[in-house]
């Protein structure tokens, strides 16, 4: 008390000596500079620097800022203004009225006792008049230096009056602190006290003692909770008296706790002396003795958390000392290791946040599984949640799905027992385990839930090891997740371990969703194109528009982002960033009078999910004035599975004009007999059809077969990935409309292209319906889109689909191995294209035939090169002056 008496001595008298000096020197330099007088301007600069080191010196002792002290301020602004306007006026009745109320006004504001304050007041008047009268006649510097005399003896005055004020106000308040530490009935310091002291235990060898009295609230039932004080008052004399030199606190009901020196206390003898000391209580005439436990926990350099910590321990030891009426002492690394788990265990049993599975809730999960990790050896955090569950509420309903959820849980808590378990929210589940237990621990449960043989739902599990150094659970949950997560979609997994791999790839996405936007705003994303030609023609007829992601100066392959963006459901945006480059670069090629092919761009099925995609495509082509005709759609087969409206989307894009293209035909998912149901005008196979194409015969019959079934139902079919010239020559035998792969050119960007068109050649716009026509005609049955007369319908294989050249020459443009091994007149040009000639008269009257009836017609021929022949002819398609038409010889004979 008497150190925060001096404190407040210093701190009062240098605030009013310098608030005085403030006053003064305010009015003094004004009237130098307005006066020009340089004897006041030095009076005024000696106060100034008196005050500025009075101030620094009040502002290191950090003087709070009271209600007191904000009116003092406020008041000593009016008089700074005052001054002001005394030293322009320079008005002497000013004067006095400033004076009058610094002296009247001051004073009242840190005196409250209203006797002295009268005073004082009269003294300083005196003062005030005897100075005047003297300074006058002497011609001193007048008012001015009245002014210092009179304001250093104000504050002189009202320092001395003010603190004695203060002293009073202090006393009152600190009895009162005082009183509100003490406990009521012990008069001991109660748990309020022992939290505001804490501080002074820090960084010391301390050890903190525990006592209570066995059975407390039994002798209340029994004899009344007056004699309950009576014991409790007893054993509080008996306690501080034998630690008279320890700080003693009585922490709750009947627990007293002292503060030691742990080098110094000797906790056994203490417990001998206590035990003698303790005297029995009286009821009547009848003494009742107690019994008592003890505990007593020691550590070195203790800061906050380990006090609290003791202190938390310290009921736990009491409890173990209750068993044999002793004293439980434990250094604070072995009370540690001995009732962490303990006190996890009791605070778990007062708190289960999730109301439907009885566990702990997220909030719950992470502050006991915070406290747990520094206890635990290899800890790991399993992350769990069904597949599809949502479709199990919407066909069962959610009582059954509630049902479900408890079962679960239940069956979770049951297996792992003794470790943390929680739902956070809807079907995720959370478990804190060692990992020595947990693998055979995560298939039991497994097996338990396969056991149930729940339709269309399945378990997937995360697991995330978390390092001895770094406790971080927040951590180890989102990396669970993340890796079930990563294998949801794969049926055939249900476990996943967070790995590298799995962290580089959350790296990746962290990395992509701050990236993206800005990537797009700088035009970081780049189109690059793959040319796609003509099988028949070896001409570039379309091309694939593909993103490439410019980071750091390096290339970042698609298959890094794209599946990221998916993930994210952002996707929409590349694919419409994708779309406004493509057609601003058919939009410059046209300008320029470049020729154009159509150009195919991808799609996402988030895309139908995310935005309107039909409504953006429309706008954005309309918008750029490109015929819709130049923009190819492509949808891998996934979608088409995975969507039941997806054959609606197709729909409204070819009726308005889009081609629509199936991408990855034959990824796992699709089967031939699918395509019947979807109208696509192309299916492309997936590029794993061309791995080890020429070299693996089933794979070659496989895609043989999807081609003559694509052909069959008039669908045109597109190769990517091919990569030599035999699967190239292949492809074409088999029928396979257009080919795209690194034999033909890999993704180049549109300068690139320009030049490679050049060398390709590029199909002409108008060639294309030709063509398509061409590449529809199914070799091994071309009768399946051409229907033939049942008199002529007499099937032999060899079947070409050729170009007339003249009235003497054709080209074969498509043919099946048996009409080339037919025929044997045969030259190469220059383009790889069979040349067949001369055609017999009989041959050009049968076509003639046929151009005039538009139907199959018969062609007999005579003896030629060997043998008889009979042919079918049918027209294919007409351009101008090229005509294609179907070749099928169901009748030969040698001679």
């Amino acid at each position: 008390m008497e150190k925060e008496k001096e404190k407040l001595n210093t701190r009062l008298f240098s605030e009013l000596v310098a608030m005085t000096f403030f006053i003064a020197v305010s009015d003094l330099l004004i009237q130098a500079l307005y006066g020009r007088s340089f004897q006041e301007l030095l009076i005024a600069l000696t106060l100034l620097l008196v005050t500025l080191v009075t101030g620094i010196w009040l502002y290191f002792q950090k003087a709070p800022l009271t209600y007191q002290r904000v009116r003092i301020y406020l008041f000593q602004s009016l008089c700074f203004a005052l001054t002001i306007a005394q030293s322009v006026y320079r008005a002497q009745p000013r004067d006095l009225i400033m004076f009058l109320i610094m002296m009247v006004c001051f004073p009242t504001l840190i005196v409250d006792d209203m006797f002295n304050l009268i005073g004082y007041l009269v003294v300083v008047s005196i003062v005030f008049i005897v100075a005047d009268g003297i300074t006058k006649p002497l011609q001193m510097v007048g008012n001015d230096a009245l002014y210092v005399l009179a304001f250093t003896l104000l504050s002189s005055g009202v320092a001395i009056l003010g603190n004695k004020t203060r002293r009073r106000v202090l006393a009152s308040t600190l009895k009162i602190k005082d009183m509100a530490r003490r406990d009521n009935l012990t008069q001991m310091y109660n748990r309020s006290a022992l939290d505001q002291d804490s501080e002074i235990y820090l960084g010391m060898n301390k050890g903190i003692l525990g006592v209570d009295v066995d059975n407390l609230k039994l002798i209340n039932e029994i004899y009344g909770h007056n004699f309950g004080d009576q014991v409790i008052k007893s054993f509080a004399q008996t306690f501080t008296r034998l630690l008279s030199n320890a700080h003693t606190y009585r922490y709750h009901d009947d627990l007293l706790v002292a503060i030691v020196d742990a080098r110094e206390f000797d906790a056994n003898a203490f417990w001998k002396h206590f035990l003698a000391a303790v005297q029995p209580v009286k009821i009547g005439n009848q003494e009742v003795t107690f019994h008592y436990s003890g505990s007593y926990i020691y550590g070195k350099n203790l800061d906050q958390d380990d006090l609290h910590e003791c202190l938390r321990d310290l009921d736990f030891a009491l409890k173990e000392a209750k068993t044999n009426e002793n004293l439980v002492i434990y250094s604070l690394p072995e009370a540690r290791h001995h009732f962490s788990q303990q006190y996890l265990d009791h605070k778990l049993s007062l708190y289960r946040g999730d109301d439907l599975t009885k566990m702990l809730n997220m909030e719950a999960f992470y502050k006991f599984g915070m406290e747990r990790l520094p206890h635990m050896l290899a800890p790991v955090i399993i992350y769990m949640n069904f597949r599809n569950f949502k479709g199990y509420n919407d066909r069962f309903g959610r009582e059954a799905g509630d049902q479900l959820l408890i079962s679960l849980g239940k069956r979770i808590h049951e297996i792992f027992k003794g470790d943390l378990t929680a739902r956070f929210y809807g079907d995720n589940f959370y478990i804190l385990t060692e990992q020595e237990y947990m693998p055979a621990r995560v298939e039991i449960l497994l097996d338990h839930i396969h056991g149930l043989d729940i339709p269309s739902l399945s378990l997937v599990v995360g697991i995330s090891f978390l390092p001895k150094d770094e406790n971080n659970i927040y951590l180890g949950c989102d990396n669970a997740k993340f890796a079930a997560d990563f294998i949801k979609k794969n049926l055939s997994q249900n476990i996943q371990y967070y790995n590298k791999q799995l962290a580089r790839r959350k790296q990746a996405i962290t990395y992509v969703d701050s990236h993206f936007d800005e990537a797009l705003a700088n035009h970081e994303i780049k189109v690059f194109y793959q040319p796609i030609v003509r099988a028949i023609s070896g001409a570039m007829c379309n091309a694939e528009a593909l993103s490439r992601w410019h980071r750091d100066n390096n290339l970042m392959p698609p298959v890094e982002y794209i599946s990221i963006l998916e993930s994210l459901h952002l996707i929409y945006k590349l694919d419409l960033y994708v779309l406004d480059q493509v057609l601003q670069d058919l939009r410059y090629k046209l300008d320029q009078g470049l020729p154009v092919v159509p150009v195919s761009i991808n799609l996402s099925g988030y895309d139908f999910d995310d935005c309107d995609i039909v409504h953006e495509i429309i706008s954005r082509v309309d918008g750029a004035h490109i015929d819709h005709d130049l923009i190819v759609l492509e949808i891998t087969e996934s979608i088409f599975v995975a969507s039941s409206k997806m054959q609606d989307y197709i729909d409204s894009f070819h009726k308005h004009g889009f081609k629509v293209w199936m991408d990855d035909f034959g990824s796992g998912y699709s089967s031939l007999n699918m395509l019947k149901n979807i109208d696509v005008d192309l299916v492309k196979l997936d590029m794993k059809f061309m791995k080890d194409f020429d070299e693996d015969e089933g794979n070659r019959l496989l895609v043989g077969d999807i081609i003559a079934m694509a052909s069959r139902m008039g669908i045109e079919t597109l190769a990517e990935g091919v990569e030599s010239k035999e699967t190239f020559e292949t492809l074409i035998q088999m029928g396979c409309a257009k080919i795209q792969g690194y034999y033909i050119s890999k993704p180049i960007p549109l300068k690139a292209l320009l030049q490679k068109q050049f060398y390709l050649g590029l199909e002409k716009h108008q060639d294309a319906r030709y063509f398509d026509a061409v590449s529809q005609v199914n070799l091994e049955d071309p009768f399946a889109r051409y229907s033939l007369n049942e008199e002529l319908a007499v099937k032999v294989p060899p079947t070409a689909v050729v170009e007339l050249v003249d009235d003497t020459t054709f080209y074969v443009l498509r043919a099946n191995k048996e009409y080339y091994q037919l025929i044997h007149d045969v030259n190469f040009t220059k383009d790889n294209h069979k040349l067949i000639h001369p055609l017999s008269d009989a041959f050009m009257e049968g076509l003639h035939r046929c151009f005039r009836t538009g139907e199959w017609e018969s062609i007999v021929r005579s003896p030629e090169h060997g043998f008889y022949m009979n042919s079918l002819v049918h027209i294919v398609s007409r351009q101008d002056n090229r005509i294609a038409f179907i070749i099928y010889i169901p009748y030969i004979q040698s001679y």
